[in-house]
């Protein structure tokens, strides 16, 4: 697993992702289990370094352009992984879709269910639950 650390550091650092961003790469990719790389299985790493090259691909203008729908899922599941830091699972360890839009219909900013908010809306929601998890 060590010689995957390195390898996703370095992708990691070319997209210019802080340790939040990575806290939640790692959560997504661990469905909420851990937010370190040194805890991902062999898998969930190769997972998140295949993940991380296609991002650096597209930066760098290698990969065609990524489409808004895609772009509001990467955010989505940037919500998703606050909601497993919250605790928001249920029984089979998968995210409670329920509480996590009983929240938002009650104290998110445009008070809509999370796949109601469009691509301008959504980066607002995700700075609203960076404050909740602190």
């Amino acid at each position: 697993m060590n010689k995957q650390i390195r390898p996703i550091r370095t992708l990691l650092s070319k997209m210019a992702y802080d340790e939040d961003d990575k806290g939640e790469l790692c959560g997504n990719i661990s469905k909420g289990r851990t937010t370190h790389i040194s805890d991902l299985t062999e898998d969930e790493a190769k997972k998140l370094k295949s993940y991380l090259q296609s991002c650096v691909n597209q930066k760098f203008g290698t990969e065609k352009p990524v489409t808004d729908a895609e772009k509001c899922d990467v955010m989505r599941k940037k919500i998703i992984s606050h909601a497993y830091t919250l605790g928001w699972v249920t029984g089979e360890g998968k995210c409670d879709y329920v509480a996590l839009n009983s929240w938002m219909l009650k104290y998110s900013e445009l008070h809509k269910p999370m796949n109601d908010y469009k691509i301008d809306e959504l980066p607002r929601l995700i700075t609203q639950f960076k404050k909740v998890t602190k």
